[in-house]
């Protein structure tokens, strides 16, 4: 969770911590010490004025690394192009006011990324699927309408429809209902009734 503001980055953190371990940063720099000291993250939180730079430069650090992470940017100014680059960047946004309850939705993201990473993974590799493909299925597979998906990934829905035509031909599947049947039969043949079910406490 990146924030300057500490009130703020607190309240954001005490809420984040009810589901999992949450390191905060104030700046772009100490968030990109802890990026490198963490390694993988489940998601991030990311204010867009921050004191050595902006949140959008840190989501693009982000995605450099990982370009399926759930993440909320948000901020406190009023400049109707933001929205449009932090969706861009395939980021979902909020105001500032409005932050706290944008987290919900960001926490069961993160639960939908690991479902689809973690559970049926070794089918996503089988299929040779790269970063940027699985982020444009999974958006594709949680958004309502192919439209949704595009303004969501910022990208023409002629696009989406090009990328999603290549997974599927990768995948060997005739549509995402298919492919999305795949996923859960391979998620349901990996759990094993008989054992608990353990998640990794590491962020």
């Amino acid at each position: 969770m990146v924030d300057d503001d500490e009130p703020v980055r607190r309240a954001v953190a005490r809420r984040l911590v009810r589901y999992r371990p949450v390191v905060t940063a104030s700046s772009v720099r100490e968030a990109l010490v802890l990026l490198d000291g963490f390694g993988d993250l489940a998601g991030a939180v990311v204010d867009v004025g921050l004191p050595d730079g902006t949140g959008l430069e840190l989501v693009d650090a982000l995605r450099r690394r990982n370009q399926s992470m759930p993440v909320l940017v948000f901020t406190g100014s009023e400049d109707p192009d933001l929205p449009v680059q932090a969706r861009a960047k395939g980021a979902q946004f909020a105001q500032k006011h409005q932050v706290l309850p944008h987290l919900e939705a960001l926490v069961r993201e993160v639960g939908d990324a690991e479902a689809v990473e973690e559970g049926p993974g070794s089918l996503l590799a089988s299929w040779g699927l790269t970063p940027h493909q699985r982020a444009v299925l999974l958006t594709r597979m949680r958004s309502p309408s192919r439209a949704y998906a595009a303004r969501e990934l910022g990208i023409s829905e002629n696009t989406l429809k090009s990328l999603t035509r290549t997974i599927l031909i990768k995948a060997k599947q005739p549509d995402l209902t298919a492919l999305a049947w795949a996923l859960l039969r391979r998620a349901w043949r990996d759990s094993d009734p008989d054992d608990g079910v353990s998640e990794s406490s590491e962020s």
